[in-house]
């Protein structure tokens, strides 16, 4: 079926315009680094494109908590110092032609074992602000995933940006993959953790690619390390929880099994380089 209609807003009302006159016979177009390999080998036959290049989304700014436009390159996400954690998870992603184009809303998006983005930024609590023409809301990351290319969206509703609260502890990323850049992860982690003065974990994030349908929390890894101190003991006993309830998948870069034994090993190796 050929392409009917193209629409390139210059507004973000424009653009809700757009998607609530066509809905789903609607394709979103960011930076067209997923969306247009699809198109063009016929695995998709949209009949109406809607470009968000021109609608005003690639902003970025800080005032406490960091807000990132869902167009924002990434770039320009790898770039912020600010945010070292989701800037260093950017950097694997892809080539720096791919880089250039792709965009932070749409590599939420991107099925696992893509989506590096969206691991940095579960460990951030970040939330995904979703806007039609009734308004907007905001959802918190955790709770945006519904399943395999499945998310939490209501009908007609647009991400339009991503919001960063303020960072609080310390933070590390790692990502294993078969080379060091422009390979998709066999296992990545994100993991952010919160002292007290005496060393008493308060708070402890651990974010994982590949381990199930979707970026996920490691939760009972979690819960480990919660009033403890960031010891072998204590780091090992996150690292095998976080096996335990990881949910990977098996594919052409690695099996079910292997990847879940790696989830324990670069959990264990993240949380050291935080100690």
């Amino acid at each position: 079926m050929p392409i009917e209609k193209f629409f390139a807003p210059e507004t973000i009302d424009g653009a809700l315009d757009v998607l609530d006159e066509y809905g789903s016979d609607a394709l979103i177009l960011a930076g067209g680094t997923m969306v247009m390999p699809l198109v063009n080998e016929a695995l998709t036959s949209p009949r109406v494109i809607l470009s968000l290049q021109r609608a005003g989304l690639n902003t970025m700014s800080a005032n406490g908590q960091i807000e990132i436009g869902a167009t924002t390159t990434l770039t320009r996400v790898s770039q912020m110092n600010k945010l070292s954690l989701l800037a260093n998870a950017t950097r694997g992603i892809g080539s720096w032609a791919i880089r250039n184009m792709a965009t932070l809303g749409g590599n939420v998006f991107a099925p696992p074992p893509s989506g590096d983005a969206a691991v940095a930024l579960l460990a951030l609590d970040a939330q995904i602000v979703a806007q039609n023409k009734n308004g907007e809301r905001r959802v918190a990351l955790d709770s945006f995933y519904s399943g395999l290319l499945q998310t939490n969206l209501r009908p007609n509703e647009l991400v339009t940006r991503i919001v960063i609260p303020k960072t609080r502890g310390k933070t590390a990323w790692i990502k294993y993959a078969r080379r060091e850049a422009n390979a998709p992860a066999i296992v990545s982690v994100a993991a952010r953790i919160v002292t007290d003065p005496e060393g008493v974990i308060t708070e402890a994030r651990i974010a994982l690619g590949g381990a199930n349908d979707f970026p996920v929390r490691a939760k009972k890894g979690e819960a480990e390390l919660i009033g403890r101190g960031l010891s072998a003991e204590s780091i090992a006993d996150a690292a095998n929880a976080a096996m335990d309830e990881a949910k990977p998948f098996s594919d052409a870069l690695a099996s079910e099994w292997y990847r879940k034994k790696m989830v324990a090993v670069y959990v264990k190796r993240v949380l050291e380089g935080i100690k």
